[in-house]
């Protein structure tokens, strides 16, 4: 399973991915999949494993910049929101 958090600004996701990459949690930047329906068009995609560290380090994000959090299945298409 894997996730991706989308957020409203390229500039959020591109600080999010280097944030997540200091503190140790693989991603991946993406564009975000049109079933999102949301965000700049950039999303920042992690591992299941990965959840846990990845949403401690969104804790220090306003809202404001944040889009989202939606689960892919194995094809990489949206499941759910969070």
């Amino acid at each position: 399973m894997r996730y991706i958090f989308s957020f409203r600004s390229r500039n959020a996701a591109l600080r999010f991915r280097d944030d997540l990459y200091r503190n140790g949690v693989s991603c991946t930047l993406i564009n975000t999949p049109q079933e999102a329906g949301v965000g700049c068009g950039l999303s920042v995609r992690i591992e299941a494993s990965q959840l846990t560290a990845a949403n401690r380090v969104l804790g220090i994000y306003p809202n404001a910049y944040y889009a989202g959090t939606f689960e892919l299945n194995v094809n990489g298409y949206v499941v759910r929101q969070l």
